[in-house]
């Protein structure tokens, strides 16, 4: 039943109908919240963190997947190549660690410490902290890496840190929707956050104004349970197949697929969604495809006919010459 409202109500956000319009009273004190956070630090800027190297804060101003983590390691990959020794942290959603900041090892799980924490490490090979707090995660990293820059992966809401340079992702197709706070839209703050951002990117779609294009590029499909090679892109083109997606906004890989020629049965599940062998189990022998961070989750529990989909974005490098320009002259460890 709450899943069912919970997917009524996110259905309105793209409009302004009536139950939009009927939640909309219960956006403003959550608006007030907003503001009052926001003029609270204004007046006492001094309670704001500033690190000692540059903080890149990559967030969204919507609820729902907008591609922030793709985007977080194409950032860490331009660092790298520029000279820079990157870092990353994030809050861990989803972890049920008991004391936090934790860094990510080998042996940490995404049980612990949440599943894109699981997933940037293993991608990106850069040092990853864990916690909700940003400060006690970028001294911890500090005191036990030789990192000199820090990715934020989400983080535009959270002022107590003082940002070097704020990166906004947006959906290309769904934008803000009703332009509408959240319960009543998808906003977590006023759209007229947007245009202040250093750089904005628009995921897919159509960019506006002065927006870098984003794309996600399939690099091909892996097993969950090894992760070995299994299919190339090219080789998923008019397979039936099972497509398993618990991340912010499933449709989008459901439509990848579908636009590639997959002829598939969709399986959505909740961001964030702990998954059990019955939610991977079908009663055919055609290919389970599930996304990457769904994978870091059922690597225990997944058969070899389950693949995940490993994805990567790509935009103009230039973005990372002007975000590397911007920087240039903070003082670095």
């Amino acid at each position: 039943m709450k899943a069912a409202i919970r997917r009524l109500i996110e259905s309105s956000w793209q409009g302004r109908g009536l139950l939009s319009t009927a939640l909309w009273p219960l956006s403003w004190p959550y608006q007030q919240l907003i503001k009052l956070c926001q003029r609270y630090y204004e007046r006492f800027p001094a309670l704001r963190y500033t690190a000692p190297v540059p903080v890149i804060v990559v967030g969204n101003l919507t609820v729902g997947g907008t591609g922030k983590t793709p985007l977080v390691l194409w950032l860490t990959t331009q660092l790298q190549a520029r000279g820079l020794r990157p870092a990353i942290i994030l809050r861990g959603y989803g972890g049920n660690s008991k004391f936090w900041p934790r860094l990510v090892t080998r042996k940490s799980t995404a049980e612990l410490l949440g599943d894109e924490a699981i997933l940037l490490s293993r991608r990106a090979r850069v040092p990853v902290a864990v916690g909700p707090n940003r400060k006690q995660d970028i001294e911890r990293l500090l005191a036990k890496t030789d990192c000199n820059i820090i990715i934020a992966d989400d983080g535009l809401q959270h002022l107590a840190l003082k940002a070097s340079v704020e990166v906004g992702v947006v959906d290309g197709q769904r934008r803000f929707g009703n332009g509408r706070c959240l319960p009543a839209g998808p906003l977590r703050e006023s759209a007229v956050r947007w245009p202040t951002l250093d750089f904005r990117v628009c995921n897919g779609g159509q960019p506006e104004g002065d927006e870098w294009a984003m794309t996600l590029r399939p690099e091909g499909c892996f097993r969950v349970a090894d992760g070995t090679p299994s299919f190339t892109w090219q080789q998923l083109e008019g397979r039936v197949i099972h497509a398993v997606a618990g991340i912010g906004h499933p449709q989008r890989f459901f439509s990848q697929l579908s636009a590639h020629g997959v002829i598939l049965y969709p399986h959505a599940f909740r961001d964030h969604h702990k998954y059990s062998a019955e939610d991977i189990v079908f009663t055919d022998d055609n290919p389970v495809i599930m996304t990457e961070k769904d994978a870091v989750k059922c690597q225990d529990l997944a058969s070899e006919n389950v693949h995940y989909l490993r994805v990567s974005a790509k935009l103009d490098e230039r973005l990372a010459d002007r975000i590397v320009e911007k920087i240039n002259t903070f003082p670095i460890l």
